[in-house]
């Protein structure tokens, strides 16, 4: 906290010390103490007092000492009273004391106070713990956490990011030690601020960040001392008395300070040297896992050890000094030691008298400050690390994401893994999740790892005692990590992780054993040596079991039988033949599910009969066609029960040779079709014919009699199985690998060809072959070695044309302004309304400065609306509209005016406007924009939605500056446009007439703006064209062609192109987003843009309540915690805040409560009317909860009767910062990111 300036109070007083605690005020009679830079600050002050009981209420609370200078200016250090002592009663006399104690009830006592930090209760704590996967400023938060720190009590003030740690070690050290050690490693330091009467801790890591001295220049004068008479020297006439330096030191420290760096890196040769290598790395050093961190670390014990070469030691009465401040100091003492300076520590001494009226303010100040150049880096050296054990005992602690197992066995995913570790191929899920933890900087999963996971204890080392580079050793025996192996289990030797993964040597005489096991034995491999019935017993209960071989896989059973039992599903991918042979019985193969095979040709083949049975039904599919035919005897389909349906696309044709009849039969009647082609009817009751028209060609004859019944058909029963065949079951001989034939073929997404695309393809051994693919995007490869390969593709040969996929304007060229103003005062508005209906298709986007200007009178939007929307030739142009004007009225903004970004997103909207080619440019610079890493290949693919051809040649060939003239020329039109349409509604009589006053003015003034913004488009759009050209350059050097693609010989392999569809709003880096899905209450409108209800800010930015005094104003919350661009990050997500320091929730609804509730303090019922207006909306608006995205049960409870004070499910009512103002957002949102709102600004507080 910079100390404050004078006020009248101070300026007219004399200097004074002000010890406040529980809200009571003491004159300290005398204080003693020292402040230092990174270190314990500790006060001891005397104080004279009739009531102790509020001192003795505050033991452990916060303490305020205010040091008021005689020139007015003060400093307030806020810290903890830790301690009090009784000096007894105050008297001249002490051998009075105990005559007075018996005369005087009410006689004033002396006490000694201890006043310092928290920090020191971090003293008398010790911990060994491995915290993981966390940031360090949540370590150091933790720490400062036991200290009493709360969060708002720790501020960041930092140049750099503090990095993510995956693992950090606390070695047999108390909480003092290791925030030490934490700050020297990573070169930060603090100091001690107050900040709304409350002790604050600044962590920084830059002597930039230290605050300024509030009284400006310090002058040192040598000689004088504080003889109050140099006021008529050094001060003029009227001011207060000379506050400053009266000596002076230097000590300079010849000696220069320099850390060595090492580090290592894994040892990856696989060479027969290997041990050679081993053994030159000495593994006992202190080394960083890395070069790059290891030089992060010897520099900044580097600049520690050159930080106080310089020292300058100063004595003087300026008692708002305090460490961690810097000042600027002008030097009269003859040392030349001016310039600006960084206070390490200060010692502060004074004494002023019990009775104030006997001596005018401090009788006696001397403070000893020491400080270095500001632009001297301070940093803190490490301390010598304090002996450890070999081995010693450490809790797992996981402060933010926990690494520990799921129901399902996976890992949850840590923040920071090493990316570079590879899993065996086949490796199940819960492997290959493991290997992130355990194989940092390993290419692959190799040797003995203990993934750390919450609450574990853990045995770790220390090479040279030194924390930073500790080893895992294993995990600790306690109660809840018992030992695994006792007199119980004495013949085990066994190695078992936390999470359960065992290697089990078990020496029992009788059944010795080998046992491997995972996941609490649901994966699980048993060597068992039980004498007289040993086996091997491998399970996997929780996932695949997977056998892989170069060569052969052999099972073999000499004596019983081989079980392959399958609960799902059962495969068999075998590349060769597969034979199944049972030489004596049977063939039996079961499954609970699914039995499935697939080749090219199957073929059932039996000597006797082939049986199909199954319990429900049978399903044959064929692409071309299925065949059933008996050489002898008939073809059933039998159905006892139910029916059968044959249903076809195309035709169905049942044909007989003529040797025997077909007929349909059903209970009693039938369709006879027999072997001399006549055609029998028979129904058992009514035949009926039914049909626009009957032909019959031929003589026809009736014969009515009785009805007839057909007879049933006979159905042959299914035969028994037979045995079937032996199968040859001759040794297998191997096979000569035939050559293999590569397939090539590329498409676009919608199948067309990608046409004599080059390609580079690329074979198992190395062998390179480059050719073109043929204008259907094909290409074949013979005599191919067997293998993998992988095939890179160029680009379509084509000239690159886009597609035009534009919709005409039916109202394009129809309205004027003024024509639109004409059909508002006549009321013949259709045409206005249509406008107004295509420009609901972009969404709200008379957004913003629209919605706020002209918004609030229907007839003034319909104005603005069809003037714009009949300017451009087709529909699809509509959010182009949109974007202009929300880009426009931002730029007429002075603070935004020459906003690069904003400048940007203008000149690609305009090209936008750019008939057929203007989509694809437009998309085109977008993502050359926002992608600069991959810039190419997402521009590419852009085109490629938008049209066929080379998109890489044809970016290369876009002359961006002539696209920028007509860009600058368009963007004018549209301007000028709106310019005509709003001077149309300010100059017609009867629609000023309708307007209140000040929103003709407010009209006027955006159309000023709009005249001062068209002289200066064609130079903003040359300048952001330039910039958009060398992006565009820059991407196209870094281009190296589209990812490969991987294949298998013998297997064609088809691909398609990458395609992705182009930004549909402005949504480039600066450029302020209309919100989508909102929906205003109409009655609140008018409240919107009313000046009253904005809330009043001081000028240091603090927000006063609603009615208050500018006394009364209140911090807003995160607002300093802000990143450069407004937003908060917490939890891995991020929140705009507005330049006031509100947030800026997604709203769905907005809406105002009555003015009865303002200051109420009674949020239900804030709620309860929110709900109400809600639901009056959706029951006028039927389709508006679909809009808000509201589920079936949010809308039954809003539409509650009487209305509920309980937001819907998931939601919640945000209290806006304008009185009044409600808005319905996601609730997890509004918990996530902490701010300061309505309710405490104008809703009465909580």
């Amino acid at each position: 906290m910079v100390p404050a300036r004078p006020d009248t109070h101070h300026s007219t007083s004399k200097a004074r010390l002000i010890i406040t605690c529980n809200s009571a005020n003491y004159l300290a009679i005398g204080l003693t103490g020292t402040d230092n830079l990174s270190d314990d600050a500790r006060y001891t002050v005397t104080v004279d007092t009739f009531d102790i009981e509020p001192l003795n209420q505050g033991l452990g609370q916060p303490v305020t000492l205010e040091f008021i200078a005689e020139d007015g200016f003060s400093h307030t250090v806020c810290h903890t009273l830790l301690a009090i002592e009784d000096k007894g009663i105050m008297t001249a006399n002490p051998e009075q004391a105990a005559q007075q104690a018996a005369l005087l009830t009410n006689a004033k006592r002396r006490y000694e106070l201890t006043v310092g930090s928290r920090l020191s209760l971090l003293d008398n704590t010790q911990h060994s713990r491995v915290f993981v996967d966390t940031s360090l400023d949540e370590i150091i938060t933790h720490i400062l956490a036991g200290a009493g720190y709360h969060h708002g009590q720790i501020q960041f003030s930092l140049a750099t990011p503090l990095p993510q740690v995956s693992q950090c070690v606390q070695a047999m050290e108390n909480n003092r030690a290791f925030f030490n050690r934490l700050l020297s490693q990573y070169g930060l330091f603090y100091f001690f601020d107050t900040r709304d009467n409350q002790s604050t801790i600044v962590i920084t890591d830059t002597n930039q960040t230290s605050p300024y001295l509030g009284r400006g220049l310090v002058q040192v004068h040598a000689g004088e001392g504080f003889n109050r008479q140099i006021t008529d020297i050094y001060a003029p006439a009227g001011e207060s008395a000379f506050v400053g330096f009266s000596g002076c030191q230097v000590d300079h420290q010849m000696a220069t300070g320099l850390a060595s760096i090492m580090s290592h890196d894994m040892v990856t040769d696989a060479s027969d040297n290997q041990a050679e290598h081993l053994a030159e790395n000495n593994f006992a050093q202190p080394v960083a896992s890395n070069h790059g961190l290891a030089s992060h670390f010897a520099q900044q014990q580097s600049l520690a050890l050159n930080s106080l070469n310089q020292v300058i030691t100063l004595v003087g009465n300026v008692p708002d000094m305090f460490a961690g401040c810097s000042f600027s100091l002008s030097d009269n003492s003859g040392l030349n030691t001016s310039g600006d300076y960084l206070c390490i520590s200060v010692e502060h001494h004074c004494q002023q008298p019990s009775d104030e009226s006997t001596q005018d303010g401090l009788s006696q100040y001397v403070c000893v400050v020491k400080a270095i150049p500001r632009a001297t880096p301070f940093k803190l050296p490490l301390a010598e690390p304090a002996p450890l054990p070999m081995v010693f005992s450490a809790k797992v602690e996981a402060l933010g994401g926990v690494p520990t197992l799921t129901e399902q066995g996976d890992y949850y995913t840590k923040f920071d893994v090493d990316k570079t570790a590879q899993a065996p191929l086949g490796s199940t899920q819960p492997l290959r999740k493991l290997v992130n933890y355990a194989c940092a900087n390993q290419p692959h999963a190799t040797g003995w790892h203990f993934p750390l996971t919450q609450d574990a204890q853990v045995l770790l080392g220390c090479f040279n005692n030194d924390p930073t580079q500790a080893y895992l050793m294993g995990f600790a025996s306690n109660d809840e990590q018992p030992s695994i192996v006792n007199s119980f289990n004495h013949t085990h030797n066994r190695m078992l992780s936390r999470a359960g993964h065992e290697l089990r040597f078990d020496d029992d005489g009788n059944v010795p054993t080998v046992i491997l096991q995972t996941l609490g034995g649901e994966h699980y491999l048993e060597l068992n040596a039980k004498a007289g019935n040993n086996y091997i017993e491998w399970a996997s209960r929780l996932g695949s079991l997977s056998l892989v071989a170069g060569d052969d896989i052999l099972f073999t059973s000499d004596e019983q039988s081989i079980n392959l039992n399958a609960k799902a599903n059962q495969q068999f991918d075998i590349k060769g033949v597969a034979n199944l042979t049972a030489e004596k019985q049977n063939v039996a193969m079961q499954s609970a599910l699914a039995h499935q095979q697939t080749a090219n040709n199957i073929t059932f083949e039996a000597e006797q009969d082939a049986t199909l049975l199954t319990g429900r039904s049978v399903n044959v599919r064929a692409d071309s066609e299925i065949a059933l035919q008996t050489e002898q005897g008939s073809l059933t389909v039998n159905v006892p029960e139910g029916s059968t349906i044959i249903n076809a696309e195309g035709d169905i044709r049942i044909e007989g040779t003529g040797s025997g009849d077909i007929t349909l039969y059903n209970q009693g009647g039938m369709i006879k079709l027999d072997s001399g082609g006549n055609v029998e009817l028979i129904g058992s009751d009514v035949l009926t014919l039914n049909g626009q028209m009957i032909t019959f060609d031929g003589d026809v004859t009736y014969e009515i009699t009785s009805p007839k019944t057909a007879s049933e058909p006979s159905a042959n029963a299914a035969p028994s199985i037979a045995r079937i065949a032996d199968i040859n079951n001759d040794a297998a001989t191997e096979q000569d690998i035939a050559p293999q034939t590569i397939d090539l073929a590329y498409h676009y997404q919608d199948g067309e060809p990608v046409k004599n695309a080059p390609y580079t393809l690329k074979l198992a051994d190395g062998t390179e072959i480059k050719g073109a693919l043929d204008d259907s995007g094909q290409a074949t490869l013979d005599n191919m070695p067997t293998g993998q390969f992988s095939v890179q593709y160029g680009e379509d040969s084509r000239d690159y044309a886009p597609e035009d996929t534009t919709t005409p304007n039916p109202l394009y060229g129809k309205i004027t302004p003024a024509n639109a103003v004409a059909m508002v005062e006549s009321g013949d508005t259709s045409l206005l309304d249509e406008a107004g209906s295509l420009a609901a298709s972009a969404g709200d986007w008379l957004w913003g400065t629209l919605q706020g200007d002209f918004n609030e009178n229907p007839s003034t939007s319909q104005v603005v609306v069809g003037s714009i929307i009949s300017m451009i030739p087709v529909i699809d142009q509509i959010m182009d509209c949109r974007d202009v004007c929300a880009n426009v009225m931002v730029l007429t903004d002075d603070d935004k005016a020459n906003d690069t970004n904003g400048w940007i997103a203008l000149t690609l909207t305009g090209i936008g406007f750019i008939p057929v080619i203007g989509s694809a440019v437009k998309g085109v610079g977008k993502v050359i924009v926002k992608n600069a890493d991959s810039a190419m290949s997402v521009a590419a693919a852009t085109l490629r939605k938008l049209g066929k051809g080379d998109p890489i040649a044809y970016i290369k060939n876009i002359d961006w500056q002539d696209l920028g003239k007509q860009a600058a020329a368009l963007i004018k039109e549209k301007v000028q446009a709106l310019r005509e349409a709003l001077t149309a509604i300010t100059a017609s009589y009867k629609l000023k007439w309708l307007l209140p006053d000040d929103m003709l003015a407010n009209l006027k003034q955006v159309n000023e703006s709009l005249a001062t913004i068209i002289p200066t488009i064609e130079q903003g759009i040359a300048s952001a064209t330039n910039l958009i050209e060398t992006k565009a350059k820059q991407a196209i050097k870094a281009y190296e062609g589209e990812l490969p693609h991987r294949g298998r010989t013998g297997e064609v392999k088809k691909v398609k192109t990458d395609e992705v569809k182009a930004p549909l709003d402005n949504d480039l880096k600066g450029v302020v987003k209309p919100k989508s899905e909102n929906f205003i209450d109409p009655s609140s409108l008018s409240k919107i843009g009313d000046i009253s209800r904005k809330p009043k800010l001081t000028n240091d930015g603090k927000v006063i309540p609603f009615g208050g005094q500018p006394s009364d104003a209140i911090t807003i919350r995160n607002k300093k915690n802000l990143d450069e661009n407004g937003y908060l990050h917490r939890k891995g997500k991020k929140l705009k805040y507005d330049s006031d320091g509100f947030p800026i929730f997604d709203s769905k609804f907005d809406t105002h409560i009555d003015d009865i509730h303002v200051n109420s303090g009674k949020p239900l019922d804030h709620f309860r009317q929110a709900n109400q207006n809600l639901a009056k909306q959706l029951k006028n608006n039927p389709n508006l909860a679909k809009k808000l995205g509201l589920t079936d049960e949010q809308v039954a409870h809003i539409l509650k009767v009487p209305p509920s004070s309980d937001p819907a499910k998931g939601l919640t009512w945000h209290h806006h910062q304008d009185v009044g103002r409600m808005q319905l957002i996601d609730r997890a949102t509004h918990d996530t990111f902490r701010h300061t709102g309505g309710m405490s600004i104008w809703g009465g507080g909580y």
